[in-house]
């Protein structure tokens, strides 16, 4: 049986709350398979692609940054920054200045945008207060370029 997530992308009932510079985002947690803390990784010197690799369980994966295909500022490397595993096919991992918490989702929190289907945001949800952009994985993923490999 298929991940319902997976059929209908608004359908999800967990989410991460991330912090990404100074703006908060959410991820959907079906999707994040690891919350691991800053570590080491292989530098790449691609101008195009993955930042880095980092070894996972024997794995080499790519580390992307998201900063820069939502306009915010480069990151310096602190030691209280996660690296989050992506579970998508090819997996990566996802570089973020923190996982602040995860929350239950219903879908009377989630908003669709009408945006193009190329876009890093098609979802808002709602957590208390705030409403959250909701990150898609997929729009980050390295996948050509570790094909390439």
């Amino acid at each position: 049986m298929g991940n319902p997530a997976q059929a209908n992308p608004a359908h999800f009932t967990q989410a991460l709350r991330i912090l990404l510079g100074e703006r908060h985002y959410a991820l959907r947690s079906s999707e994040v398979g690891r919350v691991l803390p800053m570590c080491a990784w292989t530098p790449l010197y691609s101008p195009e692609g993955p930042l880095a690799l980092l070894e996972v369980a024997g794995i080499l994966l790519p580390v992307v940054d998201p900063r820069p295909w939502l306009g915010l500022a480069a990151a310096e490397i602190k030691p209280e920054q996660h690296l989050l595993l992506v579970q998508t096919t090819p997996a990566f991992v996802l570089w973020v200045d923190q996982v602040e918490e995860v929350f239950e989702v219903s879908s009377e929190q989630i908003q669709r945008l009408e945006v193009f289907e190329g876009s890093p945001v098609r979802f808002l949800v709602r957590h208390r207060a705030e409403t959250l952009p909701l990150l898609e994985c997929a729009y980050f993923s390295p996948g050509e370029f570790v094909r390439s490999v």
